[in-house]
């Protein structure tokens, strides 16, 4: 569900997110938490490189452009078992995440959809 942020018409008008292809702006609020969730996932360790991540067939991919789209940041996480893990390009490795924490950024993620 890509989703881009509009900057105010006037420096006092606020923000607005917009889900792309829609006509209607992306609530705010549940945007800014789905965001702060996203934000809050950290390793947990490392995986080693033999380990099953399931990112070759990812559970989701979240990239943000920003600096006029010249720069991008991405993440892709994969779901083996009951274990997440995390990886960004050039990064070595996976890292693993805590499955609580990944659920609740998908109910974020849900919560934007309707």
């Amino acid at each position: 569900m890509p989703s881009t942020r509009f900057k105010g018409a006037k420096p006092e008008d606020e923000d607005k997110w917009r889900r792309v292809g829609a006509k209607a702006d992306t609530d705010k609020e549940k945007m800014g938490v789905f965001l702060a969730k996203l934000e809050s996932l950290r390793a947990m360790s490392f995986a080693p490189a033999a380990t099953k991540t399931g990112l070759d067939s990812p559970a989701l991919t979240v990239y943000a452009k920003f600096d006029d789209g010249k720069k991008e940041e991405r993440v892709t996480f994969g779901k083996s078992g009951s274990d997440v893990y995390a990886s960004r390009p050039g990064d070595p490795g996976a890292a693993k995440v805590n499955p609580a924490e990944y659920d609740e950024v998908i109910k974020k993620l849900d919560e934007l959809a309707k």
